[in-house]
Formats: structure tokens, sequence, C-alpha cells
């Protein structure tokens, strides 16, 4: 992402350049009833975002936004190039530590007959010391059908790869809801040089349910950057308490992830 045209202090228009480039391949062994296969995607896109922040006294800020953008589509499942259009607003008040943010993002036109794509995404955040990692922090979204929001941060969110194949079925892609919240409290470890923060997490969706137990451990670098460390034990379970899958068992997770930026 680069800024073409950064807003004046004052306050005013920004016009920023945006692209992001995704592969998967995916492949499956031979198994009893299972055929070996592979399968690979690829996408590209480029376009522009606009956006008018309204800064308020105190610190509040209220930024209407707007995208549109091309995109190419390779590999073995829809082909072709496309249009991308999407909005947001957000609110932050940083005094009260609250910020809401809406978006929503759609396939305008693509050269793939009947195939579609589009999200909407709403959440809440509550931090009252945003300045800090440490302290008390809570999060909500509420999730409707594929990605709402583009760039490399939806790219590397849970369920990213999911949405590849959301809405393709008609106006199905709108049962994909997900329901999600995280509560953490950061406090100071290691002589003050990191931050260590447990958190519990809950989600829900039409399918399935997920709880997780997880620790984090951080520390802000000079010049801007970041490392951090963190550690997720997660259950998963069915929705259904009294479907098939339900009677199939829950299943149990462990993830170890390692963050650096720079």
């Amino acid at each position: 992402r680069g800024v073409l045209a950064p807003a004046p202090e004052t306050g005013g228009f920004e016009l920023a350049v945006k692209t992001d480039a995704l592969g998967v391949r995916t492949g499956t062994a031979k198994a009893q009833g299972l055929e070996a296969a592979e399968a690979e995607v690829t996408r590209l896109r480029l376009g522009l975002e606009g956006s008018r922040p309204f800064r308020f006294e105190g610190g509040a800020s209220l930024v209407p936004g707007m995208q549109i953008g091309v995109r190419r589509d390779g590999g073995d499942a829809e082909t072709g190039s496309g249009v991308d259009i999407g909005g947001g607003l957000s609110w932050s008040d940083p005094q009260r530590g609250l910020s809401v943010e809406f978006r929503g993002r759609g396939l305008l036109t693509h050269d793939a007959d009947g195939f579609r794509e589009r999200g909407f995404s709403g959440s809440l955040s509550w931090d009252p010391a945003p300045e800090t990692a440490r302290g008390l922090k809570l999060t909500m979204s509420q999730t409707l059908g594929g990605e709402a929001s583009g760039g490399m941060d939806a790219l590397l969110e849970h369920g990213a790869l999911a949405g590849l194949g959301a809405g393709h079925d008609g106006d199905s892609g709108f049962a994909r809801r997900r329901f999600e919240t995280r509560l953490g409290y950061g406090m100071s470890a290691f002589g003050g040089r990191f931050t260590a923060a447990p958190e519990l997490g809950f989600g829900f969706s039409g399918e399935r349910r997920d709880y997780s137990l997880g620790w984090r451990l951080t520390r802000e670098a000079r010049f801007g950057g970041s490392l951090g460390l963190s550690v997720e034990a997660r259950r998963q379970e069915s929705a259904n308490d009294g479907g098939p899958e339900s009677r199939a068992g829950a299943e149990h997770r462990v993830g170890l992830t390692l963050t650096a930026r720079w």
C-alpha cells in the first residue's frame, strides 16, 4: 500500500494505491475411496483506495472510505479478469478506548460466468490504553460471506483461504456467517522488555463452534518494528449437536506462531 495523495493535517481527502498477490496449492494422496488430486489457485489485485478522515474534539475520528480495483484469477478454479468494489466506515475514540468498523466488498464483474464473491463485516474493539499493548482488551467481530476487505492484512486472517470459494453457488455465500470474540490482558514480562498476554477466544458459525486459550509474547523493536510469539490451543466442535458430525467428536489443535515486522 502506498499513499499517492496524503490527507492534510487539518483533514481532507487521501488517495492510496493497493496491491496484493495470493497463491494456494493443495494436494491429497490416494486413499480408500479417494483419488489423488492437486489444485492451484492464484489471484492478483491492484486498486485505488480513497478516504476522508473527519476529526473531532477529544481525539475521536470518523473515516469513510471506498476501494475499486482490478483482479486477475488463475489456476484450477475461476479464471479471468474482474473488478472489485468495496467500502467501509470506521469510528475511533481513544479517550474511551472504543473503535467500531463496518466493511463491505463485492465482485462487480468477472469473465467467469456465475462467479460471485462478496462479504460484509462489523467489528467492535475496547482497549482502555490503546497506546500500549498492556492492559485489558476485548474484540468482537461478525462476518457475512467472504472477506470484506482487501490487502495483506485480510489475506493473513483466519479463514482467508476458505473465503476463496464463498458465493460460487448463487446467494448461498451469505450463508457463511461467523461471530468471534477475544478477551486478553497484557502485562509486563522479563523486566519490562516484553509484554505477555493470556487470551480467551470463542467463535461461532452455522457449522462449528471454536474455543481457544492462548498466550502471546510481544516486544516492540526500535524503528517501528516488532517481534511476537504466540501459542494457542483450540477446540473445534460441530454446531449441530444432533447431526452426524457431532457424533464424530471434537477436534483439538495446538498452534505456534512467530511474527516479525520491520
